[in-house]
């Protein structure tokens, strides 16, 4: 089986502001602010992405222990769903 990819939903656009990314959903006028880890998830999955693709580059950019990253990038997938700023691929 193969793991889903994650890509960004195609109505959000985002700006940084002050140490946050602030993110619009252009059809809804939704708002939402992404820490810096959130920010990383959001430049992985411009393009299609698995959650190891994800972990390895928040690792790669972030001092951050393997488990603790998986729990990471799984809960701000999870957010990012029901959000809608993110689909499966």
């Amino acid at each position: 089986m193969t793991e889903r990819r994650w890509q960004r939903a195609p109505n959000w656009y985002g700006a940084e502001f002050e140490d946050s990314l602030v993110m619009v959903d252009v059809e809804l006028g939704t708002y939402v602010g992404l820490n810096d880890t959130a920010a990383a998830v959001w430049e992985v999955i411009e393009h299609p992405a698995t959650s190891d693709d994800i972990v390895r580059f928040l690792r790669a950019r972030f001092d951050v222990p393997t488990d603790v990253c998986v729990a990471a990038v799984d809960t701000a997938l999870v957010r990012f769903r029901d959000a809608k700023l993110a689909v499966i691929a």
